[in-house]
């Protein structure tokens, strides 16, 4: 199995910082088990003995399941089944290592049979009938992925803004969009520009009450 790539970045990430130490050892002990494409089993009992062969003993199926779940909620992988068999996908994989492989060990989301699974609340794994992401080999087409319930943008556009802006703020401006459009029915015609023309616009009304204001009678001093 090949290196993979740290980035400095995951020591202000706030997806990581939400979980628990386990999970983010968990997360990372991923990395290294996927293939190439950043898909590996999701049975937990493959997981266990892959990710921790020297605590076998000491760590749970139900141990995986429960790190498994805080993954998908932190929307660092996604999980989906192929002819009855369950596999994960790092969600980002493709923006922080490289591809070497020309095909994927395992079935691969945009197949054709592909159902996505998604996790409620409880933990509990909901199937969908179809898939939401295409191949990964074909970048230019990648699928809008949903960041919010009203609000879209291709994975490689949230990237930019947060690296730009800050994960921070780009969540906050997703929500507000997110709310300005369920709540008044409002429509975009791309969410992403959308984000881009309210941080500058935010930018420009800061710069413009930062201004002192000068009294009418002081003669300026060139």
């Amino acid at each position: 199995m090949p290196n993979r790539i740290i980035k400095e970045s995951i020591c202000t990430s706030e997806n990581l910082d939400n979980l628990t130490s386990d999970e983010e050892v968990f997360f990372y002990r991923l990395l290294v088990v996927c293939d190439d494409y950043g898909i590996f089993f999701a049975n937990p009992s493959i997981l266990r003995a892959k990710c921790f062969p020297l605590r076998i003993d000491k760590i749970k199926d139900r141990d995986i399941d429960k790190w498994t779940t805080s993954l998908v909620n932190a929307r660092l992988i996604f999980l989906y089944d192929y002819e009855g068999r369950q596999y994960l996908k790092l969600s980002k994989w493709e923006n922080h290592q490289q591809v070497r492989a020309t095909k994927s060990k395992y079935p691969t989301p945009d197949m054709e049979g592909v159902r996505i699974i998604s996790v409620d609340n409880n933990g509990n794994q909901l199937i969908e009938n179809a898939p939401v992401f295409v191949s990964v080999s074909d970048s230019s087409n990648r699928d809008k992925h949903s960041y919010a319930s009203n609000v879209k943008m291709k994975e490689e556009e949230y990237l930019k803004l947060c690296e730009e802006f800050g994960e921070h703020v780009i969540s906050g401006k997703i929500e507000d969009l997110n709310n300005w459009k369920g709540g008044k029915g409002k429509t975009t015609k791309d969410d992403y520009l959308t984000i881009r023309a309210w941080i500058r616009k935010d930018a420009k009304e800061n710069r413009q009450s930062s201004k002192p204001n000068q009294p009418d009678n002081v003669t300026k001093a060139w």
